[in-house]
């Protein structure tokens, strides 16, 4: 806004406050060290610029957070001297509200392939937030761990390595998203049960063929799961439109089950199964069975791929067991004992029963 207005930042801000704003993010500050910024985001401002931004924003009484990125090409000796910048900016002007420590998502971006960088473990996640933590001393006197990029697991153990707030806290994330992170989902309490039979009656309006039977036993009732409901029913809808499509006869089962590792539903049916090699590739983009029986009926070989990627966004799996004219049992996971949070929380007391 400055350089196309022409205005210094200092005008630029007062504007903005007559018109109503009232903080400023502190992102795009990457790593604060203009050779690591010119290798990733040369187009983003040099160091000096960006803090002279953050720094009229201050001064203006509007009050920003600060955040890094870390996890991809940068030395330990570059983030030391973004966090130097950054202390060195709060200890003149106060005006950082919080730290935001965002760790580098390389699955989908041009960085993460060109240079071959794999996502960082957990555990060096919660190295680099105590080691932010003490970099800042008082200075900042919040450290906010984001889930959508360290996932509910990790973000809560934060809280013992140096972290007071959770970020992330929004109705839907797509930044991370669109980088490969498996975490931002839009959550919200569902009772597993409700949900079920709401599922199971508009289920029942599905094409099918005379005399194939819909089966659905009643989910646990004591169970809630956070999840994204209008996601989870895509899903369902799939897997069952697919069985009651290639089930000539016999039935179409759903069954939901709950213990200690988590969420498991299964679609089965008695239909005309799969081929062999198809297990492998049918949840691949327009990946669909070989046999010419499954190739007159109508599909475009999206569903299972699109349900994949659902299933992963709310830290499960999917996969399919199956055999040629023995019909095939299609499972998924909404939870695991390992990443209990992953976009997906049990109730404890139906976990524990």
């Amino acid at each position: 806004m400055s350089e196309r207005s022409g205005k210094e930042p200092d005008e630029v801000f007062e504007y903005l406050l007559e018109c109503g704003l009232g903080s400023t993010p502190g992102t795009a500050a990457e790593v604060l060290d203009d050779g690591v910024r010119r290798r990733i985001s040369p187009n983003k401002l040099p160091v000096d610029r960006w803090v002279e931004i953050i720094e009229a924003s201050h001064r203006a009484g509007l009050r920003s957070t600060s955040t890094v990125m870390f996890g991809h090409i940068e030395e330990p000796r570059e983030l030391a001297r973004h966090m130097r910048v950054v202390r060195a900016l709060q200890e003149r002007t106060g005006g950082i509200t919080e730290f935001v420590p965002l760790s580098f998502i390389p699955f989908n971006t041009m960085l993460g392939r060109t240079h071959g960088i794999e996502e960082i473990s957990a555990s060096e996640n919660l190295k680099h937030t105590a080691a932010f933590r003490l970099a800042l001393g008082r200075t900042i006197p919040n450290l906010q761990a984001s889930w959508v990029k360290m996932g509910l697991d990790a973000a809560t153990e934060s809280l013992s390595w140096g972290v007071n707030d959770l970020g992330g806290t929004l109705m839907e994330e797509n930044i991370s998203r669109m980088a490969g992170s498996h975490y931002g989902v839009r959550l919200e309490p569902v009772p597993l049960a409700a949900f079920c039979d709401e599922l199971r009656r508009a289920c029942a309006s599905l094409p099918r063929r005379d005399g194939v039977r819909l089966e659905w036993p009643a989910a646990p009732d004591d169970v809630v799961i956070l999840t994204d409901p209008r996601k989870l029913t895509l899903v369902l809808r799939n897997l069952v439109g697919n069985a009651l499509k290639f089930t000539e006869q016999g039935w179409v089962c759903v069954e939901v089950r709950v213990d200690g590792n988590g969420l498991l539903l299964r679609v089965s049916d008695s239909g005309i199964g799969l081929p062999t090699l198809a297990a492998e590739t049918i949840f691949e983009p327009f990946g669909r069975a070989t046999n010419a029986q499954q190739q007159q009926l109508p599909g475009m070989g999206l569903g299972l791929y699109i349900a994949r990627q659902i299933v992963e966004q709310h830290g499960g799996r999917i996969w399919v067991n199956a055999a040629p004219e023995q019909g095939a049992t299609f499972f998924f996971t909404l939870s695991s004992r390992d990443a209990w949070t992953s976009d997906v929380l049990l109730a404890g007391a139906a976990v524990a029963g």
